[in-house]
């Protein structure tokens, strides 16, 4: 688990930054955790990462493309030691796998206090922020984990009565916005550009399931051309 005072340290270094950027893994959990923390002080730059978690100079290059006074990476297992040694700014690293020793970092993990929890990072920045439920909620139960908060969920509805991760994710309405935002970090760097701005602006998933916005439309068509992609792609396997 995270203890209060480490929450509240977390939130302290959130509101105090002008300029954070948010490093975070290519997965629902990831963009979902990045998105609630970014969403709850409407400032910051995102930047998802699709290189294996050795690689160091994707986060130099970037931390001085931005100059950010605060940098947070998100659901990451593992970062070089030189990373932090490099950035100069405070460092809010916070992750739910195996726990390592780095220096020189802000580290936030339940796993170190409790070995058995491994709940998401999407999880604690809900905690962190008490603010956009539906968009945590996308990489909670994208990671496998119903919360106990889940009876406050504004948008029950789009679960169709399912209970479990497996049955959310592949057989209701929310399942289709879990699969949404690991399909929207596949592709063309700008199209992944893209699909982060119109993300940013959505303020309730019915503008992307009901393509009621310009940017929820954009989003869902991409979904569904990617996800027809996929299934072409597995039937050609599944034949063969």
């Amino acid at each position: 688990m995270l203890t209060k005072e480490q929450l509240e340290e977390i939130r302290t270094f959130l509101k105090k930054s002008k300029n954070p950027l948010f490093f975070f893994d290519d997965d629902p959990d990831g963009l979902a955790a990045a998105l609630t923390l970014k969403k709850s002080i409407n400032r910051g730059h995102l930047f998802p990462l699709k290189v294996p978690p050795t690689e160091e100079t994707i986060y130099i290059r970037k931390v001085e493309e931005y100059n950010p006074d605060t940098v947070f990476i998100l659901d990451r297992p593992i970062v070089s030691q030189n990373v932090f040694d490099r950035i100069k700014v405070p460092v809010i690293w916070i992750d739910h796998h195996e726990p390592i020793e780095r220096f020189n970092v802000h580290y936030y993990n339940p796993m170190v206090l409790d070995k058995d929890d491994n709940r998401s990072t999407s999880y604690w920045a809900y905690q962190v922020t008490k603010k956009n439920l539906w968009i945590a909620m996308i990489g909670i139960i994208g990671d496998w984990y119903i919360p106990q908060f889940i009876k406050k969920f504004q948008y029950k509805k789009l679960l169709n009565n399912k209970k479990t991760p497996p049955a959310i994710i592949f057989d209701s309405d929310f399942g289709k916005l879990i699969g949404l935002f690991g399909f929207m970090l596949k592709g063309q760097t700008e199209d992944v550009k893209q699909s982060l701005a119109a993300i940013e602006s959505i303020k309730t998933p019915y503008q992307i399931l009901n393509q009621t916005t310009k940017h929820g439309k954009y989003l869902y068509q991409r979904y569904e051309k990617i996800n027809k992609e996929y299934h072409i792609i597995g039937e050609y396997h599944y034949q063969d």
